[in-house]
């Protein structure tokens, strides 16, 4: 380590430049930090010491980039690239970068695809309309006449990459004729999973501005003089970079992101390739990152966090940009934005920073579109899905969707729990908390006669590991699926005359035990956190006069209906429906009594929990809704101890939640 300290130029005298140089850097050049003694700055470089100048490339090195793309091709295959497309859209059209003009697309051909933020422009004439598409398919009208520079430039990448055709939402889809922009919206997915490469403009607010380093030089940075040596700041990570674009907030470039098997980033700090095992980079930074930053790997809770963080021209696009996602990553498998795989978790969905400390704002319907009120679209601003990894619910109450199907009529949506071993200690307490819970009457299956004993928890264990296969096959028979083999099975829960009011669009029903309530009042507790969110307790008073301790989400739109006294309401009741349960830890100081409210014990009194003062309480999720005219519609979700839950008597009805 060489300490030096010198004078920058164009700082006064008094503005002392301490100097370190860090040869063991594992880059061949050198690593230089510089902070200034009167205001703390890093502008550090990497200094070449054989040419004494920095390394800068204003253009892109396109040679490196198909290097990228044949190692891609080469060691990667399926994985990077799912083939061409072979059923496209009504209407396919591509631009023919050989001929310059837009053209139907030749069957299974391999093409790129363009994510960039539209903005504004100033190139009228490059917008695919039914008076304009004649003059946009002759040859060289592309090369002839002014288009917007990010298209030109994308055309120019495609050129040097040897690729022939390119796909421009504006200039490939007839923007005027409904039919054909609803059918290519709609096979966005396929579009851009099939494309062999994605070029993205990172860095433009408009479609005028041009990918960086293609037609003209990138964005020079400061070069700095100091002892001889011409230094520059140190780049940003892409991650910063992408994270500051204005195409990283926009709504639509994230289902483009996430679809794309293979991504090539242009900023003007240089370029970086992604694909679906690697990434790349060709620029002048510190450190390269090998974090991938879409994959199918990404949880569900953050695909919604990231949509729902993003912005729409039309704010009722949402549904629409992220139903390609969810059919890549689930298949025909969900519902307003919903996988069943995730249903628990997906109901449980809450506004995230500054969104949970305003009034929520209903999103617009729009012709066409519906948002339900228990699906996360509904509202506007960033959502976060509590995911629940470390309590490990179970479902409570039949759910499902109405079907079109002929051998059914409504879709069931069967439990999907996280597997876990019934050696683990939360895998065999989970599976005794369905045994409670069944054994008090909460799930609408009968509890079988090798289940309604006083034991001790080691013999619960014992039974229920010879009795079911799975914590899945349990939760299954206690809520009796396990004996649906038909539409007629099925109509003994959700009955033919219930089926005509709920056959609507955004219907999902619930065969679960609920609470009507009179009243939830609040307290004078202030909030408490739990599990990363706000909760207030509040007191619940059911119109039987039980009071029961409810756990809600802080939130301002919950003045809306706290304290307000519904048994004056003759149009609209208040219902607290049970969704899942789940388990949590239950510390408590060594100077308390372990006879507490909310713990279970065996036939010898043992307290269901670890050594070392660590018991298990479990908890019922609810949903808070209201109903009016035999629609339910959510107001917010809670908790409830599971003892509470028990002791309010709770009954089984059929809601439809809208």
């Amino acid at each position: 380590m060489v300490i030096q300290e010198g004078y920058l130029k164009g700082c006064n005298e008094h503005s002392i430049l301490i100097m370190r140089i860090d040869s063991a850097h594992p880059y061949k050049d050198i690593h230089l930090e510089f902070g200034f003694r009167q205001k703390a700055k890093r502008i550090g470089g990497i200094f070449d010491i054989t040419k004494q100048t920095i390394w800068q490339q204003p253009m892109v090195d396109w040679s490196s980039v198909r290097i990228w793309l044949e190692t891609c091709d080469r060691e990667h295959g399926g994985s990077c690239h799912n083939g061409p497309l072979n059923s496209p859209p009504h209407e396919f059209r591509l631009i023919d970068t050989e001929r310059g003009c837009v053209v139907m697309a030749p069957p299974s051909c391999r093409y790129a695809t363009l994510s960039y933020v539209w903005g504004s422009t100033t190139d009228e004439y490059a917008l695919a309309t039914k008076s304009t598409i004649k003059m946009l398919e002759e040859e060289g009208y592309l090369f002839r006449n002014p288009i917007p520079a990010t298209i030109k430039d994308s055309i120019r990448a495609c050129i040097e990459l040897k690729i022939r055709y390119l796909w421009v939402d504006r200039l490939c889809i007839v923007q005027d004729d409904t039919t054909v922009k609803v059918s290519q919206i709609n096979a966005m997915g396929d579009i851009y999973s099939h494309s062999y490469l994605t070029l993205v403009d990172s860095e433009g607010v408009t479609m005028d501005h041009g990918l960086p380093g293609v037609s003209q030089a990138r964005a020079s940075q400061n070069i700095y003089k100091v002892c001889g040596m011409s230094l520059r700041a140190i780049e940003d990570s892409f991650s910063d970079l992408l994270e500051k674009s204005k195409w990283r907030s926009r709504g639509w470039t994230f289902q483009e992101a996430m679809l794309s098997t293979r991504m090539l980033f242009f900023t003007d700090a240089g370029v970086l390739f992604e694909c679906s095992q690697t990434s790349q980079e060709d620029r002048f930074a510190l450190l390269k990152s090998k974090t991938l930053r879409f994959t199918p790997a990404t949880a569900y809770k953050d695909l919604v966090h990231e949509i729902s963080f993003r912005s729409f021209t039309i704010n009722s696009d949402v549904l629409r940009a992220f139903s390609g996602i969810m059919h890549w990553k689930y298949g025909t498998e969900h519902y307003f934005g919903l996988p069943y795989c995730e249903f628990v978790s997906g109901m449980l969905w809450l506004p995230y920073g500054s969104s949970a400390h305003e009034t929520p704002v209903a999103r617009r319907t729009g012709t066409g579109n519906i948002f339900p009120t228990w699906s996360w679209s509904s509202v506007m601003g960033c959502i976060d899905i509590y995911s629940w990894e470390d309590t490990h619910t179970s479902l409570l109450g039949v759910w499902g969707i109405p079907s079109s199907r002929t051998n059914e009529t409504v879709h069931i949506i069967w439990p999907h729990n996280q597997q876990l071993s019934r050696d683990e200690e939360d895998g065999w307490v989970r599976e005794l908390g369905i045994a409670l819970a069944w054994k008090e009457g909460c799930f609408p299956r009968p509890l079988p006669s090798m289940l309604n004993v006083s034991t001790t928890w080691k013999e619960y264990r014992a039974l229920l590991r010879s009795g079911w296969a799975s914590f899945d096959k349990l939760n299954e028979e206690a809520l009796g699926l396990a004996y649906l083999q038909g539409k007629e099975d099925i109509e003994t829960i959700f009955s033919s005359s219930y089926m005509e009011r709920a056959n609507q669009p955004g219907a999902l029903l619930g065969h679960t035990q609920s609470l009507e309530a009179r009243m939830i009042q609040v307290g004078d507790k202030e909030p408490s956190s739990f599990n990363g969110a706000l909760y207030l307790q509040v007191n619940l008073h059911s119109m039987r006069d039980d009071r029961v301790d409810l756990w809600i989400h802080s939130h301002p739109a919950h003045r809306k209906f706290l304290d307000h006294d519904y048994s004056t309401d003759h149009d609209t009741k208040l219902n607290v429906l049970a969704l899942s349960m789940s388990h949590r830890y239950y510390f408590h100081r060594e100077d308390e009594s372990r006879d507490k409210q909310g713990l279970w014990y065996d036939s010898e009194g043992s307290v269901l929990g670890t050594s070392g003062g660590i018991d298990f309480i479990f908890l019922v999720d609810v949903l808070i809704v209201e109903t009016r005219d035999g629609l339910s519609r959510r107001v917010t979700t809670g908790m409830v101890e599971l003892h509470d839950w028990i002791s309010a008597s709770p009954e089984f009805r059929n809601f439809i939640l809208v």
